[in-house]
């Protein structure tokens, strides 16, 4: 919501003044950085740097407009849905010059599509119901995990710390639907070190 020039980040309520160069304003939408952007946003830039291209998969729809807006914003290229499914554009596609990311929708884009050409796959928040929720998850990771593939890939999962998303995933743990010997919990120091030496990713805390 925007007050006397005041933005409130939905995520973290963090209060951002209009001037600040975190916000991006496009087509009469005001974007501001949450912390879980800003965590994508850093992980991108090392991700760019060592030339992992990562899936990046959100339960919402909206949420992928704004994503595409704040990466392109930081100057990253966004693979758009059409041209992956377009087999005569994608054929065009050099996706070692062309493309950094591509942003899909885990409720429309968890099954069908090959994307061997990507080397991580990032969930930005956790489902609801884990007992559905860990098949989905094993969908959208087979995007990347598929005959063809021949990197080792890497899975993020993110949550905002102190809030009903670490419960989730805690009570998935707990209930063995998602298993902790692959999965630990590490500080946002020390997540992208395990990025670059953990062969099963952490989770991302956004704090």
């Amino acid at each position: 919501r925007t007050t006397d020039h005041i933005i409130n980040c939905p995520s973290c309520r963090t209060e951002h003044n209009k001037s600040s160069d975190l916000n991006i304003i496009t087509n009469a939408n005001v974007y501001c950085m949450s912390s879980k952007m800003n965590r994508i946003i850093s992980m991108m830039t090392t991700m760019k740097k060592e030339g992992i291209k990562p899936i990046i998969y959100t339960q919402y729809a909206r949420l992928i407009k704004m994503l595409t807006t704040m990466l392109e914003k930081f100057g990253f290229r966004v693979l758009p849905l059409a041209t992956v499914c377009d087999p005569i554009a994608r054929a065009q596609i050099n996706f070692d010059t062309d493309v950094d990311c591509i942003i899909l929708s885990s409720a429309d884009n968890s099954a069908g599509l090959n994307l061997t050409e990507f080397k991580s796959v990032i969930i930005v928040e956790p489902f609801g119901n884990y007992v559905k929720g860990s098949h989905v998850e094993k969908q959208i990771i087979g995007r990347a995990v598929r005959l063809g593939q021949t990197a080792t890939v890497k899975v993020y999962r993110m949550y905002a710390r102190g809030t009903v998303e670490e419960d989730i995933y805690t009570a998935a743990y707990d209930s063995h639907l998602l298993s902790r010997t692959d999965v630990k919990l590490v500080t946002d120091a020390d997540a992208a070190a395990a990025a670059t030496t953990t062969p099963v990713a952490p989770p991302v805390v956004a704090t």
